[in-house]
């Protein structure tokens, strides 16, 4: 899996993505403590368990990126995207910032987003090492979002003899 934290400049509206692939292990990691517990609080409430991780839901950055002029033509049909108003923890993001030392080493380079919008000319920063998380937490985070990504392909095109 892989972690996207998304930045958005309030004065220029320019974004900037930190990517982190994360591995997964068989212990829990603290980091990601709130993911089991919001998983847990969203089932036990009936009325937010069957939209959770419905397809064609948006959060409310992306919602927020989608009025944007930036991202303007690039809006998906009303019908397309649905809100869910649900409270998400306060999440402390020092501990995984240290973890992986000040987000040093990493990648660098100009690029997109890889959901809509789609918006262009977004500065990527991808960590070079990857992130543990714990299987029951990696659940967790796929039961709340739902699957977001396109299965692999082979990127080598066919075989040259």
């Amino acid at each position: 899996a892989e972690l996207h934290l998304v930045h958005r400049n309030p004065v220029d509206k320019s974004l900037a993505v930190i990517g982190v692939l994360l591995q997964a292990q068989a212990r829990n990691v603290p980091f990601f403590h709130y993911l089991t517990a919001l998983q847990k609080k969203v089932h036990a409430d009936n009325s937010h368990s069957a939209v959770a991780a419905a397809p064609g839901t948006t959060s409310a950055v992306i919602e927020e990126l989608l009025k944007d002029s930036v991202c303007a033509g690039t809006q998906p049909t009303p019908q397309s995207a649905t809100k869910i108003d649900y409270p998400l923890p306060v999440v402390d993001f020092a501990p995984l910032v240290r973890a992986l030392k000040g987000f040093t080493p990493r990648w660098e380079y100009a690029g997109s987003l890889t959901t809509p919008p789609c918006s262009e000319n977004v500065a990527w920063n991808v960590m070079h090492d990857p992130y543990p998380i714990g299987l029951d937490q990696l659940r967790a985070l796929v039961n709340l979002q739902g699957f977001n990504a396109r299965d692999l392909e082979d990127s080598r095109g066919p075989a040259h003899e």
